[in-house]
């Protein structure tokens, strides 16, 4: 998939807060789930404690943003994200 798209993009991959190696959230109740529900989610928060704002969307795309912005990017860029 990346393969052509490499010939005129360039690629910048972000281990975003909560996911891969800086430091994975283990939730078992929203990761061996299939449909989140408010018990799931807040058996999750209940695990997380007093860190379990810090993994919000809001957090994740502000992360993001300064990433860009530390970059200095001024070209509009294409986002790709999985869930």
């Amino acid at each position: 998939m990346w393969g052509p798209l490499l010939d005129t993009h360039d690629s910048l991959t972000v281990d975003q807060r909560g996911t891969g190696c800086s430091g994975a959230v283990d939730c078992p109740s929203v990761q061996q789930t299939v449909y989140l529900t408010p018990d799931n989610v807040s058996a999750c928060a209940q695990r997380l404690g007093n860190t379990s704002d810090l993994y919000g969307i809001e957090l994740a795309a502000a992360d993001i943003a300064a990433v860009l912005d530390h970059l200095n990017l001024t070209q509009p860029i294409d986002l790709y994200g999985e869930r």
